[in-house]
This record gives structure tokens, C-alpha cells and sequence, in this order.
């Protein structure tokens, strides 16, 4: 299913790309574009690119880059707020990317020692989520509360802003319900611990419970200090150096608390899996909308400047 879903979000955004790549070399823009054809376009195009790879402009080009694409200096001396939002959701998303969503390819090759439930990783993919989510937040005030008076909301930004909230909220909820989950502890203990000791998954499940936001249907506080106590010696000799402590991660901790209540029969439905499933959707869906979005202008705008 997921292969399904991931081919099919690409092959639209491929066709959407290849949409927008034909618009540029065949639409009309003002008088004098009647009179130039397609083929024209396409040349000109590729000379202007080739023309300034090759010449010194290439270092004006990447002036303008840093400035207009990276720093978004025009935004910036418009709108302060507009600006900040844009920054946020921009960066926070493109390292969550790297970082996060291509981990097997970026972080993996970077750091040697790469998990990612530990620090810095574990905070980090957090903090970038929190800035995506601030951006979204002002992008929304901006629109719907505030309202500049010039300010006009069409379609693509309510849709814009609806899939970049759902991909970083689907996320942040599929996080804290994996930080409550006692079955996402069962397979950590099953898979990287190794314990058959029952008295020591106990010890180690009572420090879970206590430390690490883990809800359990078999025991709860008040505890016993000297379980903890044995507890804390299985975590550190079987879990530490794989899983710093879930409150780095602030953003599903928060949420694990808030889904206490509710965590074990969340756990007993498959909750994580539901919640996983609507996670990659939602990327999907932002992915294929992509090139119909404003957003494609981050992709348009550095061939836009060579081009011209």
C-alpha cells in the first residue's frame, strides 16, 4: 500500500511538473509573445542558462538566490509577518526532509552514530516540526484573523495551508501516541533489549511509565523506589545509548500526556498504524499537489533567474 500510495503521489507530481514546464514554453504573455514560438522559448531558455553558468553572472545569480530564494528579501521588506512564516515553514520543512524523511540516505551517511531517538536528532526533528507548525500558525492569522487589506486567500492557500498542518500534526500525533504506546515498548523491548527476565521488564516498564511517557495496562504509579531503582539499571545498560529521554522530544511528549486517557485504547485499535497511514497520506498528498501549489515557486524561482 505504501509503495502504491508513494508512486502514485510521484507520477503526479512528474505529470503536474511536465504541466507546468509546457505552460511556461507555450502561453502567451503580452503582445509580443504571439510572436514567438515555442521552440524560440525553449532555446532562449537554454542559452540564457548556459549564458550565465558560463559567464560571471553566475556570481550575480547566486547573489540573487541567497537574497530572493534563501533570504526571501523581497517578502522580508513587505510584510515582516509574511516573511517570518515563509522562513519558518520553508527551513523547518527542508530539514525535517533531510533529516527526517530521508534519513536512510542523509543522516545515516552523515553521522556514523545516527538513530533516531537520540540526541541531538531526537530534539532537532521536534524543533523543526515546531517551526513548521509556528509558520503555519502565523500563515493562518495572517489570513484568516488579521487580513491585510491587499491580502486575497484563493483556494490553493486554504489547501496549502490544510496539508502542511495535517502533514505536521498527523506527525506530532503519531509521535506522542508512539511515546504512550505499550505496544511500541513491548517491540523495543522484544527487539533491542532483549529481556526474558520477567522481574527486569517489569523494573524497566515501571521506569517507562514514570520517565518516558509509556502507559501501561499492567502497573502505575505510586512505584516502589527500589523497582525504579532496578529499573533504571536495565534502561541503562539495554536502552540508553539507543533512546534518550521522550521529553526531548517536547512536541509528542506533550501529546503522549495529553493522550493518556485514551492511549490503551488507542494501543488496543492499532492507533499508531491509523495515524501512520494518515501521516504518509497526508505527505503524498502535499507531494502531488506540489506542482499546483505557490509553493512550486521555491522550484521555479532559481531556473526562472538563470532563465531570465
Amino acid at each position: 500500500m505504501f509503495d502504491i500510495l508513494f508512486y502514485t503521489s510521484l507520477t503526479v507530481f512528474v505529470l503536474g511538473l511536465i504541466y507546468k514546464v509546457i505552460r511556461w514554453f507555450t502561453k502567451n504573455i503580452g503582445i509580443l509573445g504571439k510572436h514567438i514560438n515555442t521552440f524560440q522559448r525553449v532555446l532562449s531558455a537554454v542559452t540564457g542558462i548556459i549564458g550565465v553558468i558560463c559567464s560571471p553572472k553566475i556570481l550575480t545569480l547566486l547573489k540573487a538566490f541567497l537574497l530572493d530564494v534563501l533570504l526571501q528579501r523581497r517578502i522580508l521588506k513587505e510584510d515582516l509577518v509574511r516573511w517570518l512564516a515563509h522562513m519558518l515553514i520553508f527551513y523547518g520543512f527542508m530539514l525535517l526532509l533531510l533529516m527526517h524523511a530521508l534519513q536512510s540516505v542523509v543522516s545515516e551517511a552523515l553521522f556514523s552514530d545516527y538513530y533516531p531517538t537520540i540526541n541531538p536528532f531526537f530534539f532537532l526533528r521536534d524543533f523543526f516540526g515546531a517551526m513548521v507548525l509556528a509558520g503555519v500558525i502565523l500563515a493562518a492569522l495572517r489570513r484568516y484573523i488579521f487580513r491585510p487589506r491587499r491580502l486575497r486567500t484563493n483556494r490553493m492557500d486554504h489547501y496549502a495551508i490544510a496539508i502542511v498542518a495535517g502533514i505536521m500534526l498527523s506527525g506530532i500525533a503519531l509521535e506522542g501516541l508512539k511515546i504512550a504506546s505499550y505496544s511500541e515498548f513491548e517491540r523495543m523491548v522484544e527487539d533491542y533489549a532483549g529481556l526474558d527476565d520477567e522481574e527486569e521488564i517489569q523494573a524497566l516498564e515501571a521506569v517507562w511509565v514514570r520517565h518516558y511517557g509509556t502507559v501501561s495496562p499492567n502497573i502505575e504509579e505510586p512505584f516502589d523506589e527500589d523497582l525504579i531503582e532496578a529499573g533504571r539499571e536495565v534502561h541503562m545498560e539495554n536502552c540508553m545509548d539507543c533512546h534518550a529521554s521522550s521529553k526531548w522530544a517536547f512536541n509528542g511528549y506533550a501529546t503522549a500526556k495529553f493522550l493518556k486517557p485514551v492511549a490503551l485504547w488507542l494501543d488496543q485499535i492499532s492507533g499508531t498504524t491509523v495515524l501512520w497511514y494518515i501521516h504518509f497520506i497526508a505527505c503524498f498528498i502535499g507531494l502531488a499537489y506540489l506542482p499546483f501549489s505557490k509553493m512550486f515557486h521555491l522550484i521555479a524561482t532559481p531556473f526562472t533567474l538563470m532563465a531570465g
